[in-house]
């Protein structure tokens, strides 16, 4: 049910074997917002009050922006559907940018009657006295806890914009055109959804007259919605419907430069199912325009005035969300393989956001690609300086800062020690060096991206004697002991992930520490607890996007255990969804040598080719000066390819190992 209201409606108001895994949450509760509750001195009582974060909210990559707010009455029936169709509507996630990104606080009721009121009347909308409407028209209290409690409280806590939608439902759309009529003004968007304006003998169309027969001072823009109500016999619908469209027609005779008013009649909804789509609706029209056209991608140049236009015409600021820049940008870098048109899309963010790192190292990425070296290294520089006092904050700016560092190390000639290089610029305290697990963390990075293969290796062991709960270190040190060739070493490792994390039931967690222990060929009875890993990581991971990066571990684990039918059967479920370069290159490896263990030698030539391909197309060269972030599973790759070249070599044909002759050096097991 849509909440308590008095009246009847309208205005009135087959793989391998599987191994069994028990049941069980992933990554705890999914929350779509949190509850709290606000002492209202006005009220005399406590109110309770749920928000809404767009997910962008907590976003460390791009510049912290602020948001318009959506109040929303009736909060507890109807905030699981509003924060929904903000978020669709927004996030840009699906391509879809209708609406700005909003915060949402819902208001549930305390007592509906008495607060969603404008005056007090125990007259229903048939004229007929109604007992229940004793405790009404305390709508002006309620009004003032919003606008000098609630208000205000929001905006000291949260990132807000001078932009406020009043949404209300019923007696809740009474209320917010009744706040409409009120100067000055507090919101600038009201959606009345089938609201009750028959109340007190239509007395708000009656205001709103005398106040249009002295000046029109109307601000913002609202949209009301109507519902196609059957009548009863306690239930005047016509009537109800009647009070609505009136009202509307007042409004839209008066629509001007700086207000704008809408009505939409919903002839397949009643007043139970109307607030849905009349939300989605209402907010396409307070926001008309707000979508970039799509032509824009072509014509990166006419964002910016797309968008004053718009703020223009809401009288707030909106620039071009950052994000979605960065998006039209990287597609026009990778997919469209256009740099000159990315440099374009990316400028744009670094106009708008000048103290945007993530801008930065967009557009120094797209330097490099367009061959503008000079330009790239003042980009990363920019990158760096805005990082160099934070660096160590999150793994985030960690992150972007070990790239912009290697990047103007490579791309500025330097020549001395990278410790020395990284001393210099992070400025840590005297004595902080050797405790500081975000300095070793990035410089381990560092050494690992340039192939200085040991050093990294001694960073990320150094972390792990500090943290050693923590399996990113372990997930980091493995392939680098493999990539030094200190086998035994990497033999130690393994058996310490097996007692540290064998059992885990964190998917990401076994998929990660499952791979580490099978990059080389795993002998003894611990293969058990590796598989143990692979299981869970492939089960609990079905309904997830990325299940490929589990299957393929699955696949590797077969095949280390000779189970070659099986590892071919995972491996090509993956190399039939190629999207990530690593895990497409490392499964057509696995799959290549499964292939020829089956005794299918002209397959496993042709998905060695393969592999091989995206490998020297796709990925990057040690010999470049870096192999980029995700050197993990370059080793990982450049690791496979030496044994599956080894395994499939063609003795007539002389085929040659063409792995990097700087890659890892990987001893035989």
């Amino acid at each position: 049910m849509i909440g308590f209201f008095l009246f009847a409606g309208g205005c009135a108001t087959k793989p391998a074997r599987e191994t069994s895994v028990a049941a069980q949450p992933v990554d705890g509760e999914y929350k779509i917002g949190k509850r709290f509750t606000l002492r209202s001195e006005i009220l005399h009582e406590n109110r309770n009050f749920w928000v809404y974060l767009p997910k962008s909210y907590q976003n460390t990559v791009f510049v912290p922006k602020k948001y318009p707010v959506l109040y929303i009455l009736d909060g507890d029936v109807h905030f699981h559907s509003a924060s929904g169709v903000v978020q669709f509507m927004s996030d840009g996630n699906n391509g879809n940018t209708q609406i700005p990104e909003m915060i949402v606080v819902a208001i549930p009721n305390t007592f509906r009657t008495r607060d969603l009121t404008p005056t007090h009347t125990t007259k229903s909308e048939s004229g007929k006295q109604e007992p229940s409407l004793a405790s009404s028209g305390g709508g002006e209290a309620f009004l003032n806890f919003l606008q000098n409690e609630l208000i205000p409280h929001i905006e000291a806590n949260y990132r807000t914009l001078p932009h406020r939608v009043l949404v209300g439902h019923s007696l809740g759309g009474l209320l917010a055109t009744d706040v409409l009529l009120r100067q000055p003004p507090i919101f600038q968007g009201y959606i009345a959804i089938d609201p009750s304006l028959w109340w007190d003998d239509q007395l708000l169309l009656s205001k709103a007259r005398e106040r249009l027969q002295k000046t029109n001072d109307f601000r913002g823009a609202i949209y009301i919605s109507v519902a196609n109500n059957p009548p009863s016999e306690d239930f005047d619908a016509n009537r109800a419907k009647n009070s609505c469209m009136d009202f509307a027609s007042l409004l839209q005779t008066n629509n001007s430069s700086v207000f704008h008013s809408a009505v939409q009649y919903f002839d397949s909804e009643n007043h139970g199912s109307v607030p849905l789509l009349s939300l989605y609706h209402g907010l396409l029209f307070l926001f008309d325009g707000y979508k970039p056209p799509g032509s824009a991608i072509d014509h990166p140049e006419l964002l910016n005035e797309h968008f004053a236009k718009v703020s223009e015409r809401l009288g707030v600021q909106f620039l071009p969300p950052e994000e979605m820049v960065a998006l039209f940008g990287n597609i026009m870098l990778y997919s469209k393989r256009s740099p000159s048109k990315a440099i374009q899309w990316l400028k744009i963010n670094v106009t708008n956001y000048p103290d945007s790192f993530s801008a930065q190292d967009n557009l120094a990425t797209a330097y490099v690609r367009k061959g503008e070296m000079e330009l790239a290294l003042k980009s990363y520089e920019a990158s760096w300086n805005l990082n160099r006092n934070r660096w160590a904050e999150d793994a985030v700016r960690r992150d972007s800062s070990a790239n912009a560092l290697v990047n103007i190390f490579k791309l500025g000639g330097k020549r001395e020690d990278v410790r020395s290089f990284l001393a210099e610029r992070l400025q840590s305290p005297e004595g902080s060096r050797l405790t500081n697990t975000g300095f070793w963390e990035l410089h381990g990075a560092i050494c690992a991206r340039t192939g200085d293969w040991k050093d990294a290796a001694t960073d990320f062991a150094r972390l792990i004697v500090l943290e050693p709960t923590n399996h990113l270190h372990y997930h980091s040190l493995a392939p680098l002991l493999v990539a030094t060739g200190d086998l035994k070493a990497y033999r130690r490792h393994c058996a310490a992930e097996i007692f540290r994390f064998g059992r885990t039931d964190n998917l990401n967690v076994a998929e990660r520490m499952a791979k580490d222990c099978l990059i080389l060929p795993f002998p003894g009875s611990d293969l058990r607890s590796i598989e143990k890993w692979a299981d869970t990581a492939v089960i609990l991971g079905k309904a997830r996007p990325d299940l490929p990066f589990f299957q393929f571990v699955k696949g590797l684990v077969e095949y280390r255990q000779r189970h070659f039918s099986s590892a071919a059967n995972w491996t090509e479920k993956v190399v039939a969804q190629p999207v990530w370069v690593f895990r497409d290159a490392q499964a057509y490896l696995v799959l290549a040598m499964a292939q020829h263990q089956l005794g299918q030698h002209a397959k496993a030539l042709a998905t060695l080719d393969k592999g091989i391909d995206v490998i020297e197309t796709r990925m990057r060269s040690l010999k470049s000066g870096d192999i980029g972030d995700g050197w993990i599973d370059w080793i990982i790759v450049q690791t496979l390819r030496k044994e599956a070249e080894a395994l499939i070599e063609n003795p007539a044909g002389g085929r040659q190992t063409k792995s990097e002759g700087n890659g890892p050096s990987t001893p035989r097991p």
